[in-house]
């Protein structure tokens, strides 16, 4: 189908808007968990991977898992914008970018000046990798992090590398395209593929496929590609995929992820070929498009207001900004006798220091971001109401 000329805005319904909003803050809450489970065993000496770690904080710390289910969910809402700047029919590229740099950066810029006051205060953590931190810094700024590495207590910001390239890829695929989305997505799935498949022969044949490698980053993006194409490829259908009767099929969809979680876990317990840890978030994608379907009938959860708005206003910076706390208490506390229990605490002071403080300032920059982008849209610039959909 050619967007130019494809149906009216989509406006989706409240129960899906408020249930997106609502997996968000889940999402982060379930990277947070894993984090603090790491970290937890790391300030208790003991091992996070290995025949010495069990089977069950093996498990739960598959917080990459989750971090597919947020490619899902940016493909779907990023899209979004995107179909309807098309269907103005008029320049849209200034204003996709101003409005995705918009959302991104001032969150991971604060993300930025915490982590360097951390430093000042307790010095870098001990994990840190070497490499002039002024250099690391500067690859954080440009938003390079996922390739070069990231800083230990920023680690959840490798993310961001992989959504700007494919905040960058989307709309080039459509333009490579000729402006039809449906051959944008069936171009970007043939490109990640055949992408993923060159580096990887080069990794296996250069590298001998060892896993220090600086080549790992380049096939792991274009092969997550496919599951920001997935959320794409659902909102570029949603006009005909959303009137079908899949409600009863929302909790099937729940306990496929589930399912897929756990054989994560197991998998990584027995030591999987990271391939297998994509085929199985390859599974896990129908689950996730499956579940924001049925969502349009999850009428009960427009009813928690205030619980949703929160969830959303909590899921960005309480990803970013969880380690920094996690790392920053750990140091600050004695090393726990009862790592689980230091590890509740841990991780409910973390939750409970990112929603008093990161809550109200997602708000400020989410406030500042739409005054400004009606600004610009008011002066016959770029930006607008389209790019600051409430669930971007």
């Amino acid at each position: 189908m050619n967007s130019k000329h494809s149906l009216p805005g989509v406006r989706l319904p409240g129960a899906t808007v408020a249930t997106i909003d609502l997996m968000r803050g889940v999402l982060a809450i379930l990277v947070l968990v894993a984090h603090t489970v790491e970290t937890a065993r790391i300030s208790a000496h003991l091992p996070v991977t290995g025949k010495g770690c069990t089977w069950l904080p093996t498990l739960v710390m598959q917080g990459g898992f989750w971090v597919g289910g947020f490619f899902v969910l940016s493909g779907f809402c990023v899209h979004l914008s995107v179909k309807k700047l098309l269907e103005r029919g008029q320049p849209w590229l200034r204003e996709y970018t101003w409005a995705r740099a918009t959302r991104i950066y001032p969150m991971f810029l604060l993300s930025l000046i915490l982590f360097g006051a951390s430093w000042l205060w307790l010095g870098p953590y001990p994990a840190n990798q070497g490499g002039d931190p002024v250099v690391r810094g500067a690859w954080h700024l440009v938003m390079l992090q996922g390739i070069t590495g990231v800083f230990h207590e920023l680690k959840p910001a490798w993310s961001l590398t992989y959504e700007m390239i494919y905040y960058a890829a989307w709309p080039a695929l459509i333009l490579l395209a000729g402006g039809r989305v449906g051959r944008a997505l069936w171009l970007g799935a043939g490109l990640a593929m055949a992408v993923t498949a060159v580096v990887v022969i080069f990794w296996k044949v250069a590298h001998g496929g060892s896993a220090a490698s600086w080549l790992i980053p380049f096939w792991l993006i274009s092969a997550q590609f496919l599951l920001w194409l997935g959320g794409a490829f659902l909102a570029h259908s949603w006009s005909w995929v959303s009137v079908l009767n899949l409600q009863r099929l929302g909790g099937l969809a729940v306990l496929g992820l589930i399912g897929f979680f756990g054989l994560q876990g197991w998998l990584v317990q027995h030591d999987a070929r990271q391939w297998m840890l994509l085929l199985c978030g390859y599974a896990a994608l129908p689950c996730w498009l499956l579940l924001l379907v049925a969502s349009a009938h999850f009428e009960l959860v427009t009813k928690w207001g205030w619980l949703v708005r929160r969830m959303a206003l909590l899921s960005y910076p309480l990803y970013l900004l969880h380690q920094l706390v996690l790392d920053a208490a750990s140091r600050l506390w004695e090393s726990p006798t009862q790592p689980m229990t230091f590890g509740f605490l841990l991780g409910a002071f973390t939750l409970g220091v990112v929603w008093l403080a990161g809550i109200p300032a997602e708000w400020l920059l989410l406030r500042w971001r739409s005054v400004w982008l009606k600004k610009m849209a008011a002066g016959g610039l770029q930006g607008g109401g389209t790019a600051a959909h409430p669930v971007n």
